[in-house]
């Protein structure tokens, strides 16, 4: 269990970098507007036409941004439910690592 929590809690990671990233391109390309005021929705649909190169960054963004989202959830989900009894909320080997700090 501790090498999936392991993969998770990286995976998590480098996707938060990833939407960093791309949060950078989009400020850079002026692509924030790209599927225009309707959230969660682009430009009204769900899956919108990627023409036009600053709707699919947006668009991308936010699909990057949503698996984040689940990757943090499923993160917090699985450090509760593998937690230390002595150490409740925290997944086994995190409270040692946080005295070792």
């Amino acid at each position: 269990m501790r090498a999936r929590y392991t993969l998770l809690a990286w995976t998590a990671a480098a996707a938060t970098y990833v939407l960093i990233v791309l949060g950078a391109v989009v400020r850079i390309t002026g692509s924030g507007m790209g599927c225009g005021d309707h959230w969660p929705l682009c430009n009204g649909h769900l899956l919108p036409p990627l023409h036009d190169i600053g709707t699919m960054i947006e668009w991308s963004h936010r699909l990057v941004a949503a698996l984040v989202s689940a990757l943090v959830v499923g993160l917090a989900v699985s450090s509760w439910w593998t937690a230390d009894p002595g150490n409740p909320g925290l997944a086994p080997g995190v409270s040692r690592a946080l005295w070792h700090w």
